[in-house]
């Protein structure tokens, strides 16, 4: 009698899923689903230093790399002693301090909710912007883009 039972009850499951499907009745989407909305989970590589009256271009790398909404607005926060303004998409100080902006990306972090992040951007009068004169680093190789970090 099970045996029967259970070839009954998996041909009952093979029929509502048929049927199911000929209705079309959504199903789970499958992983790689394009419409599947993908949230912005963060910022990196944006500038942290700018020079006195010289338009810095403001940028960064949006993660992940295929979030729906990878458009990066940018407002200032606080400016600080700066007296910095944005203008197509770059910021221009007028004084040496440290300006914040905000880097805001529309429906980044839900679809509905935009994604925002602070970054900081101290500013240097010409000529007075600091030099790296030596680096110790370990491990002993590690490659690091002009104006990027790296946490050891």
């Amino acid at each position: 009698m099970k045996q029967k039972h259970g070839l009954l009850t998996g041909f009952a499951v093979i029929a509502l899923a048929a049927i199911f499907t000929l209705a079309g009745c959504p199903t789970d989407p499958p992983a790689d689903d394009p419409a599947a909305y993908v949230a912005v989970t963060g910022i990196s590589g944006v500038p942290t230093q700018a020079e006195v009256n010289v338009d810095l271009t403001l940028g960064g790398t949006v993660a992940p790399s295929n979030a729906t909404n990878k458009t990066i607005e940018w407002s200032v926060k606080t400016q600080g002693s700066t007296n910095s303004a944005i203008t197509g998409g770059k910021l221009k100080a007028q004084a040496a301090g440290t300006v914040v902006l905000t880097a805001t990306i529309a429906n980044g972090l839900t679809e509905t909710t935009p994604y925002t992040k602070d970054f900081s951007i101290q500013v240097y009068a010409a000529g007075t912007q600091p030099t790296v004169t030596s680096v110790t680093v370990s491990p002993a190789t590690v490659s690091v883009a002009k104006g990027g970090t790296q946490t050891f």
